[in-house]
């Protein structure tokens, strides 16, 4: 089977000594891009059957497994290694940050939409393809991994984790680095971001969110919903394009070796 890849990249001109790698192509894993598959997926049905003598049953639901192989690399950019190297990089951090890999990620093909869906990785494997370091080519194996979703029969949706940052003690952003004292006497509001684009919000009980709980902000392209007055805890499902709430990959190049990402 022989599986299509398009055009990747496509180069803009950029103002100062950054140039950008603008990347098209036919996988997307979450933010990241990847030229094609290295392998044709396997999709199960089905929740099989267990023989217990001639008594055939039917067991409980378990977790689908679909199992993925990527090719990391960045075909046609000027700077193969460092493109390649960055890719690897980016691959080992979304991997690697459990908060991501458990919410979903967004999966996508474009030359069989109906096998697009969400995701939940548990591990990979990457390895040294034909070019390795010397040319930033490297094989990437999802074998824990699992479709838990997908469009056609699931809507998204965050349980909104509300803290109080006022005090002395909080820590002002999400890495705890960031502490102030000067904000103890202001009032409190509970404002929770989710993804941009997303529209028709409700609760987890399926009653609506009214646009005087939402507020909106502009973001880099789109606006971003900011769910306000609403308790800790609270399931909010809601409807958004996967495609731009996975995020495109835009990755520059500095000149200087010491500014490259």
């Amino acid at each position: 089977m022989t599986l299509p890849t398009l055009p990747f990249p496509a180069l803009l001109p950029s103002p100062g000594a950054d140039t950008p790698d603008v990347t098209r192509s036919a996988v997307r894993l979450g933010p990241l891009a990847f030229p094609t598959l290295l392998a044709a997926p396997k999709e199960q049905f089905g929740d099989g059957l267990d023989a217990v003598g001639r008594v055939l049953t039917q067991p409980d639901a378990k977790p689908r497994a679909f199992e993925l192989t990527l090719p990391v690399r960045v075909d046609g950019s000027p700077t193969p290694r460092e493109a390649g190297m960055r890719l690897r990089r980016q691959l080992r951090a979304l991997l690697a940050n459990t908060a991501a890999r458990l919410q979903g990620l967004w999966f996508s093909l474009d030359f069989d939409p109906e096998l697009a869906g969400w995701l939940l990785v548990g591990s990979g494997d990457v390895e040294y393809a034909e070019g390795g370091p010397t040319f930033g080519e490297f094989t990437v194996s999802l074998g824990d991994c699992y479709r838990v979703g997908a469009r056609r029969t699931h809507r998204p949706a965050r349980r909104l984790d509300a803290r109080d940052r006022r005090p002395a003690a909080a820590a002002k952003d999400l890495l705890g680095d960031v502490f102030a004292a000067d904000l103890s006497a202001l009032a409190a509001q509970t404002m929770v971001a989710l993804p941009p684009g997303a529209t028709a919000l409700r609760t987890g009980r399926g009653a609506p969110i009214g646009a005087g709980s939402v507020a909106l902000r502009q973001g880099r392209t789109t606006l971003v919903p900011l769910v306000v007055g609403q308790p800790d805890g609270t399931r909010v499902e809601f409807t958004a394009d996967p495609a731009t709430t996975a995020g495109d990959v835009s990755v520059f190049s500095q000149t200087a070796p010491s500014l490259t990402t």
